[in-house]
């Protein structure tokens, strides 16, 4: 194999691009856990994220003053989507805390890049001593918020210790005293080891995310483990040893407020954060008389799923015609709780030239955090709409001559351009229509000196302009190539009815019945419609090659018409 030079050329200029890319922006880098308080003796676990590729790697050793470090992994996650390179990086630790109180995660560098300081409480945790000595298995449960807004989401968390091996054990979930509340399991269960009272535990960690429905008092039923415990010394010859046992952890009461009277949005919407954005085909949109430019707006707010967001409310000027899509909605479930996000596309047609104002969107809501109203706002937008410009079709454009003409006189031509992907087939289509155009010009010379009849000669050929036609006509359809497919027709149909021409897909759909017409007037949709269709070229060109067999293509004007001669290809 033979590496061209310019190849190479050209692959060290992407990657010194791509590096220019990711090293020219400075890198954001948040930090995480995955709980707090933290209890001593307790492992948990840190992650620093960078939106960017960074410095250099970092030295976390700065950690081991506050902290055991269990264990260290790192990812990397390149991708380039819509236009935009991104470059994640994951550093994620597990730590031991040493001390009690309030602790400080410093500020970690990456090179020039430096995360924020972080603040962890790791809290001492009630004795699980009973009067014979440390339990060997129990159930701890807790929920956050304990007081919280109707429909807000309450993450509860169940955790089961266990200091000897247990067999097919189970855990119920979570049960509401009057069941007025959605009850959504959250990730895969989390498990790690901690220490208490001197003991050692393997600790298995289940999380909810609940939303109450109504205001009041909600009380949480305990949830139940039953599994077999097994002695150490257990051996074949010895199965007595195991023993079944059921455990009930503690009832939790919450307080569920009602919406606040000083919330005006017509949805309520109560949560930590919420992001409205918008996006275009391009920045900042071009609107054209009669062209669409899709929008799409872009809802995602956390503690609530997709189910419970609304219609964005939008507005557009009448001169704006709306096409709009069907909502996608989706939630994100982690372990933090659920994240919905709901994505709206339309698409905007103008029918006027001149200055028109998108109004700005407006999505009300209430923080948590704060506990006041807030408003997600996109600014209105001002745009100008320009008059539609007349697209051309080829990439090398060329002259359809006079035997094959497509325009009303025969003094004229008409200039077509296409994204075809390849020359040969202008190349060929261009050879073929030079021979009509010799031919005619050959039959005008010799009717001029008295020769009457070039007419065997004139079918053969346009049979075989026909024929190639035909062909490129196929590799179209089969490739959903719209523009080409609707020039072929059109050349087609000018060598097929060159008495009377009919210079529209329309036009050239008005000639046939059944099948092969509902796939034509397909067509003119996919080529004029307003809204945008998928097209599937293999219909049209089986209907075609259909009507073509049965003899059903036929001009509407005898005696002006060359004879049909299909020859299968």
């Amino acid at each position: 194999m033979v590496i061209q030079p310019s190849s190479v050329i050209s692959g060290c200029f992407f990657m010194l691009l791509m590096c220019w890319l990711t090293q020219g922006f400075a890198a954001t880098i948040t930090v995480t856990v995955d709980r707090d308080p933290i209890h001593i003796d307790e492992s948990f676990t840190i992650t620093f994220k960078a939106d960017a590729a960074v410095g250099d790697d970092p030295n976390f050793s700065i950690l081991e003053k506050n902290f055991n470090i269990l264990h260290k992994n790192h990812s990397t996650n390149v991708s380039f989507m819509n236009g935009t390179l991104s470059n994640t990086r994951v550093w994620t630790l597990v730590l031991m805390p040493k001390a009690l109180g309030e602790i400080t995660i410093p500020s970690i560098a990456f090179g020039k890049d430096v995360s924020v300081p972080f603040h962890v409480t790791i809290v001492e945790r009630k004795s699980t001593q009973s009067a014979t000595g440390p339990e060997d298995l129990f159930l701890e449960v807790n929920a956050h918020p304990r007081q919280s807004f109707v429909q807000e989401q309450i993450i509860f968390t169940v955790r089961f210790y266990r200091s000897i091996v247990i067999e097919n054990g189970t855990i119920t979930e979570p049960t509401l005293s009057d069941g007025d509340a959605v009850v959504k399991k959250l990730g895969e269960n989390k498990t790690f080891q901690t220490r208490r009272d001197g003991v050692d535990y393997h600790v298995v960690e289940l999380r909810y995310a609940l939303f109450p429905q109504k205001s009041g008092s909600l009380v949480v039923n305990p949830v139940v483990f039953e599994g077999t415990s097994v002695a150490q010394s257990r051996s074949f010859f010895s199965p007595g040893n195991a023993q079944r046992r059921r455990l009930r952890s503690d009832e939790i009461t919450l307080q569920v407020n009602p919406i606040p009277s000083s919330f005006y949005g017509s949805t309520w919407l109560p949560s930590p954060n919420l992001q409205l954005s918008e996006m275009w085909p391009q920045t900042p949109p071009r609107f054209m008389v009669g062209e669409p430019v899709t929008r799409t707006l872009l809802l995602e707010v956390e503690g609530l799923t997709a189910a419970q967001l609304p219609e964005i409310n939008k507005e557009v000027p009448s001169t704006l015609k709306e096409y709009p899509d069907q909502p996608m909605q989706k939630d994100n479930v982690s372990l933090q709780g659920v994240t919905g996000i709901r994505q709206e596309k339309v698409a905007l047609i103008p029918s006027e030239v001149g200055h028109l104002t998108l109004p700005s969107v407006e999505v009300p809501w209430w923080n948590t955090l704060t506990n006041t109203i807030e408003v997600a706002r996109l600014p209105e937008r001002s745009v100008l709409v320009e008059a539609a410009i007349k697209k051309q079709r080829f990439d090398e454009s060329f002259e359809v001559p006079q035997s094959v003409e497509v325009a009303s006189s025969p003094s004229k031509s008409i200039r077509v351009q296409s994204s075809w992907p390849g020359k040969s087939f202008w190349l060929l289509l261009t050879g073929v229509l030079t021979m009509g155009w010799l031919i005619t010009a050959l039959f005008l010379w010799r009717e001029r000196y008295g020769v009457r009849s070039v007419q065997v000669h004139d079918q053969d050929t346009a049979t075989k302009s026909k024929r190639a036609i035909e062909k490129q006509f196929r590799y179209a359809c089969e490739n959903g190539d719209v523009e080409a497919a609707k020039l072929s027709l059109v050349v087609w149909a000018s060598l097929e009815w060159s008495g009377d021409v009919p210079k529209t897909i329309g036009a050239i759909a008005e000639r046939f019945s059944g099948t092969l017409r509902e796939e034509l007037d397909r067509l003119n949709k996919v080529l004029y419609g307003q809204a945008p269709e998928k097209w599937d070229g293999q219909a049209l060109w089986s209907a075609f090659e259909h009507s073509k067999s049965k003899g059903a293509i036929s001009p509407n004007t005898p005696g002006e018409r060359l004879e049909p001669l299909w020859v299968t290809s």
